[in-house]
């Protein structure tokens, strides 16, 4: 079973996968996780170093060339916020926000509250040859909070992996999606890690004020465990319509998402919003929060809500709920602006930065 990785993880497999391709006179050197699979690539134009720490570690921030040398390199690229010290080459990261600057009362835990990864993140900002943000609103904070870097700032969309796609028969992708779920209902589905910033009892709270039965809510979390959902489930007198996923195979979240009548994405912050582009490649409505990211994502093709604002989130849901042309409506848009998005681009126009990177 192919686990659903996470947003970061999705980018960083999508890269692996796309540039060996693209540049195949290149070398990648590729740092892999003790416990990741091994090849991360077949490419014959690829080598890999395990560094046992962790990519993000606090050690391998601090002293990357005690797990892995960096000599000979080119270009060094960390696609996770971080730059370590003493990276001597051209170096790229990816910034995919600034939650850790902006609100670390809701990103920040364990480990990462010392003040080695923010640290590291203002490093990225004021040295890094080039910074890649996901989208133009990630690139506006990071300009906002570091004027200097404006001229090394390059926005590179993501993309949704091939397999994220409308089913081809509606009513087959809603039986898949009932043997999932143990039973055949109507769901409204939230997908992402279980954290503070995607509100995800916001969700919950906007399904009991607004659903009927025998509509369900679906989530699919990850990293942290419901306990607390549940108790206000049965607070709410609705745990009998909620349905849990902690970890499920990527086939069966495009099935869930297939058979969806919307994804709700209540988030307060996003640096980009895979999940959401992942229902829009689906043909999955979607009902998310009016933020910049989100915004520029969805460019009009979904119903947008007042941040943390209830009512706002429920009203939303009834008007999607009773009328099937607007969620047919929503479907087409999300399809078409889907299209705008792709990993294959992302990896080309990454590759090009390292080219430019390289070069200065």
């Amino acid at each position: 079973m192919q686990k659903k990785p996470s947003g970061i993880g999705s980018y960083v497999q999508a890269l692996v996968d796309h540039l060996p391709n693209l540049g195949a006179n290149d070398h990648f050197l590729l740092w892999r996780h003790r416990l990741a699979p091994r090849p991360l690539s077949p490419a014959v134009n690829t080598s890999e170093v395990t560094v046992r720490p962790g990519p993000n570690s606090p050690l391998t921030t601090w002293w990357p060339e005690h797990f892995a040398s960096l000599t000979g390199i080119d270009v060094f690229h960390s696609p996770h916020n971080l730059l370590p010290r003493n990276v001597k080459c051209a170096s790229v990261v990816t910034v995919h926000d600034l939650m850790a600057l902006e609100r670390p009362d809701l990103h920040l835990h364990g480990v990462e509250r010392w003040s080695y990864y923010t640290g590291a993140v203002w490093r990225a900002l004021r040295e890094a040859t080039f910074v890649i943000a996901p989208s133009q609103a990630t690139a506006d904070r990071i300009c906002a909070m570091m004027p200097a870097a404006a001229t090394r700032v390059i926005v590179i969309w993501e993309g949704a992996d091939d397999c994220f796609r409308p089913g081809e028969d509606l009513s087959a992708a809603q039986k898949r999606a009932a043997s999932l779920l143990g039973g055949e209902w109507p769901y409204l589905l939230v997908v992402g890690a279980n954290v503070p910033t995607k509100r995800h009892d916001l969700a919950l709270e906007a399904f009991a004020a607004a659903a009927p039965p025998p509509w369900r809510l679906v989530f699919v979390q990850r990293r942290k465990k419901s306990e607390r959902l549940m108790r206000r489930g049965r607070d709410l007198h609705i745990e009998d319509r909620l349905i849990w996923h902690e970890a499920i195979a990527l086939e069966d979240l495009v099935v869930l998402l297939q058979g969806a009548e919307a994804l709700i994405q209540p988030s307060v912050y996003e640096g980009f919003g895979l999940p959401v582009l992942e229902a829009m490649a689906c043909g999955c409505p979607v009902i998310c929060s009016d933020i910049p990211a989100l915004r520029e994502i969805t460019a009009g093709a979904a119903l947008l809500v007042r941040p943390e604002e209830l009512e706002s989130l429920a009203a939303a849901l009834r008007q999607l709920m009773v009328a099937p042309e607007l969620r047919g409506s929503l479907a087409g848009q999300g399809l078409a602006r889907a299209r705008a998005f792709s990993w294959n681009r992302c990896a080309r126009e990454t590759l090009e930065v390292y080219r430019a990177a390289a070069a200065r």
